[in-house]
This record gives C-alpha cells, sequence and structure tokens, in this order.
C-alpha cells in the first residue's frame, strides 16, 4: 500500500505538472498583445538573436559543471536534511539556467520550455525527498569470500570452503558449545530440495524451516545467519542469499584460531577499530558518533529517505573492548518491501 500510494502520488503530480505546462502554452499562444501572440513575443530585453558563440557556450558550460558538482556534495553531505538538500539543490541549478536563458532574445516559446524543465526539476526534487537514490550495500569480507548482504548466495559460501548448517528448532548456547554433536544442527549438502518459504523472516511470528544457520569453517562456528529467497515463492537454500550476519565474541575467537580475516569496506575488523579509519571510510553514515568514545559502540546505516520501502536497507551494529578490538558485529539488510 506504501508503494502505491508514494506512486500514485508522483503520477498525480507528474500529470499535473504537465496540464500546467499545456495550460500556459495554450495560454500564450490564443492570447494576443499589440496584433502578436505572446507566444511570439520577447520574454527578455536582450536583443541579440543569433547563435551562441563557442567561448560563450564553454563559459555557460562550465557554470553547468560547476553547479552540478556542488548539487553532488549537498546531496552527499546533507542527505540526513533531504528537505533542505532539495532547496539548496534547486537554488544552485537555478542559476546556470536563468543565466543560459538570459543570454538572448527569448520568446514565450523559450518560456513554455524553461517553464516545463522548471517543473519537472521540481518533480525530480520531490522525487528524491519522497523517494531517494538506491544506496550501495556494505562488503563484509571472509578472507577472499566478500559478503553483500541481500545478494551473496548460500552456494557462494560453500565454494570458497565454508559449512552450512541449519537450525532444526530453538538453538541455545549449550547447543553452539556442544557444536558439531549438537541434534540441533543439520549440515546442508547444498541439495535442491530445500527450500526457504516465501516472505522476509527477519523475525517471524513463529520458526520457518531453513532460514536459520550457523556458518561453520573447520568444525568451528563463526557466525549466526539468517537467510532470504523471495517474497513471492519458495527459493531453493542454496540460492537464497543472507539477510543477517552475526558474529559474537567466541565467533571472532575461533575465527581468528582459524586464521580467517574479517574486513568491512576495506577497514581490518580485527585490528585496532581506529575512530580517524572509520569515520573517514563510513563517514555521515555512522550514527551518534559523539557517543562512540563513551559507549565503545559503533552504529552504521546505509539507508534511502524512504527506507526499505522501495530499495534495500543495511545496519552495521560493532561492539569493541576498552581496548577498541572488536568483540562483536551484526550486520542486517531490510529487504526493499512495503512496512511491516
Amino acid at each position: 500500500m506504501g508503494r502505491l500510494l508514494h506512486i500514485g502520488l508522483m503520477a498525480f503530480l507528474g500529470i499535473s505538472f504537465i496540464f500546467c505546462t499545456c495550460f500556459l502554452y495554450r495560454n500564450l499562444k490564443n492570447t494576443l498583445g499589440n496584433g502578436k501572440r505572446l507566444i511570439d513575443e520577447p520574454v527578455n530585453e536582450n536583443t541579440k538573436t543569433g547563435k551562441l558563440g563557442l567561448g560563450e557556450i564553454l563559459v555557460y558550460g562550465l557554470m553547468f559543471i560547476i553547479a552540478i558538482l556542488f548539487v553532488v556534495q549537498i546531496i552527499y553531505k546533507g542527505s540526513r536534511f533531504p528537505s533542505a538538500t532539495a532547496v539548496l539543490t534547486r537554488t544552485v541549478i537555478l542559476v546556470p539556467i536563468m543565466a543560459f536563458f538570459n543570454a538572448r532574445k527569448r520568446t514565450g516559446k523559450s518560456l513554455v520550455v524553461l517553464f516545463a524543465s522548471l517543473l519537472f526539476l521540481v518533480f525530480c526534487t520531490i522525487a528524491y525527498i519522497a523517494i531517494g537514490l538506491p544506496v550501495k550495500a556494505p562488503v563484509f569480507t571472509l578472507n577472499n569470500t566478500e559478503i553483500k548482504l541481500g545478494y551473496t548466495a548460500i552456494k557462494e559460501l560453500m565454494n570458497d570452503g565454508f559449512d552450512i548448517y541449519t537450525e532444526k528448532g530453538h538453538v541455545t548456547a549449550l547447543d553452539i558449545m556442544k557444536f558439531p554433536h549438537s541434534n540441533e544442527f543439520e549440515k546442508y549438502s547444498g541439495s535442491p530440495d530445500i527450500s526457504v518459504a516465501e516472505g522476509y523472516h527477519r523475525r517471524p511470528m513463529k520458526p520457518v524451516p531453513y532460514s536459520k544457520a550457523v556458518l561453520v569453517k573447520n568444525n568451528a562456528i563463526i557466525a549466526r545467519l539468517i537467510f532470504y529467497g523471495s517474497m513471492k515463492k519458495e527459493t531453493p537454500l542454496k540460492d537464497c542469499s543472507i539477510i543477517y550476519f552475526w558474529m559474537k565474541k567466541d565467533d571472532i575467537s575461533r575465527a581468528k584460531d582459524n586464521k580467517i580475516s574479517i574486513k568491512l569496506n576495506g577497514v581490518d575488523m580485527l585490528s585496532v577499530l581506529k575512530t580517524d579509519t572509520m569515520k573517514k571510510t563510513f563517514g555521515r553514515k555512522i550514527l551518534r558518533p559523539h557517543q562512540i568514545e563513551a559507549d565503545k559502540h559503533y552504529l552504521i546505516s546505509w539507508h534511502s529517505n524512504s527506507n526499505h520501502l522501495f530499495y534495500n536497507s543495511y545496519t552495521a551494529s560493532i561492539d569493541m573492548d576498552d581496548n577498541y578490538l572488536m568483540t562483536g558485529i551484526e550486520l542486517e539488510c531490510q529487504i526493499a518491501r512495503e512496512a511491516d
């Protein structure tokens, strides 16, 4: 319903803008002034009618390039304030547009084109505020295996030498300690006959078979996983993607014992997590940056203005000890879907 509402409102807005443009065109075309149609009358004081020279084209082209560069920076640095960002973006881009428009004598036809262009700019601005742009999935790396939540399939991990053990029921800390001798786990062989039910099963009301598992290397549990197939149909487990990845302190120790490197967007998570390095890598995606020192915790978010309504969104939660060494990491992907 949320998507339909957004799309419906944007469609209504687009049709309204088209109607306004057509109304202006018909009004200028059918209205006479001094015996001439207003659409053929000049709308500015410039008397030049020739084509733009090469020098002028370069000047206005440079103005557009500078404006676009400013807009990109405004969008990047103002991602948390979409309304203010949209106003600044519109203001910056209007300057070269108006300069180009007034560079020569313009008639009512040119005014209609300018009006339509400005309405299109407003439409794009509102679309950006309401929907936003898709975000790039963070890359979590185990040795040479890249994991992109919502994209990386189970078979890719298995091909890189990891084992997948699905959970049969409610797994306790004791079952983890007993692994691989606990009866609550079953090794997945890659059989296409095992599937995950349709839907998003991050926090299901009741257990969903084969949607949860542990990631294993050399008979040692490395992480806890949750899988996703499709919102509309059952999906073979081997083709399901990972939407949740959780490593506790013991899992991290086992990863170290097995000489498994751990990186997030290129940052070595097993070394000292220096604040400068983290801020340089993740920038404004870090939430509550002023509380990092006190809480020994990083919360990082990748999301669009509409959260997960149209595009996937991602979060990373990283715990540290007093030496700024990682003691736990939790990665989650919110699959693009209607609100729960």
